[in-house]
């Protein structure tokens, strides 16, 4: 059985719409696609540290939950008597360990909850909607509605199974999960760790590209716009991680940037069906992964006082 409360705590009639029943997504100041899912459970774009913050106080949310890889803005929102919940997911399923982290989050923290991604299209909406669901308040139909309203089930397969066929976590894991599984900030990696990661997606798409930008036969598990946006993910993470000791930080994070908009180039294009475009972009971020390998991992640059010395000239 749900705690005593919970049903009336998380209304199970959706109501569309920040403003009320039946309105499409809102934009507020500083938060984009707000969307009302339940009288205590709102999803949208990550808000600005300033006036989306303000936007979400004025709405009365009480918790935040982000399932973006970049954390929310704990501090700030803790000014406004908002508590910050840190649980990253990808764009390929909801797995049991952060499943059971967002149904907490709903289940427990002060209510009402937003939930947000980045754009707060696709991991936002389907983390919310599996949280209603693996609580008993949606079943399976309705949670896959609730995604709907709220974003685009169709854009990524393994989000879309996660929120109607997701083992929803037990009463008793729910129960052993303390404050402490519940930070601010997740820890995401080093940056060693998220270029491994993106190494390995960027491989993804280059098996995907060669199968004419349908899913390898050898590779079932692979959807090219889930590894085009984790690609994208990771690298906006990646600028905010320290830079690699003996580089020069501006230009470590001015090349990350550069090969971010990239791949945001790609995952528009691949999300579009315009497969021309989204090759170039392909290429275009192979060569700048390769451009990034000679310069700062296969052959790290000396440094002098914080610079980097002047290449020799040629005789």
């Amino acid at each position: 059985m749900l705690r005593a409360g919970l049903t009336s705590l998380l209304a199970l009639v959706l109501s569309i719409g920040a403003g009320g029943p039946g309105e499409p997504p809102t934009r507020l100041d500083g938060v984009e696609r707000v969307v009302r899912l339940t009288e205590a459970v709102y999803v949208g774009s990550a808000p600005s540290p300033a006036d989306g913050l303000m936007s979400l106080a004025e709405l009365g949310i009480r918790t935040i939950l982000s399932v973006d890889a970049t954390p929310p803005p704990a501090a700030e929102a803790a000014k406004r008597g908002i508590r910050c919940v840190h649980v990253p997911i990808g764009y390929d399923a909801i797995g049991p360990d952060a499943a059971a982290r967002i149904a907490k989050v709903l289940r427990d923290l002060p209510a009402p909850v937003f939930i947000h991604c980045h754009h707060g299209r696709y991991r936002g909406p389907a983390a919310a909607a599996f949280g209603l669901r693996a609580l008993g308040l949606l079943d399976g139909d309705q949670a896959l509605a609730a995604f709907a309203a709220a974003g685009d089930p169709d854009a990524y397969p393994g989000l879309r199974a996660a929120v109607t066929d997701a083992p929803a976590p037990s009463v008793a894991v729910l129960d052993a999960l303390t404050n402490a599984d519940l930070p601010p900030r997740a820890r995401v990696g080093d940056m060693a760790t998220l270029m491994a990661a993106l190494d390995h997606h960027e491989s993804n798409v280059g098996r995907i590209a060669a199968a004419g930008w349908t899913t390898p036969p050898d590779h079932p598990d692979l959807v090219a716009a889930a590894e085009a946006a984790a690609i994208v993910d990771h690298l906006r993470t990646a600028v905010e991680l320290p830079p690699p000791d003996g580089v020069d930080p501006a230009e470590f994070v001015r090349h990350l940037r550069l090969t971010h908009a990239i791949a945001r180039e790609l995952e528009a294009a691949i999300v579009a069906a315009r497969f021309a475009p989204a090759e170039r972009q392909r290429r275009a971020l192979a060569a700048a992964c390769d451009r990034c390998h000679v310069r700062y991992r296969d052959a790290p640059p000396a440094r002098t006082n914080g610079k980097h010395p002047a290449p020799a000239r040629k005789p």
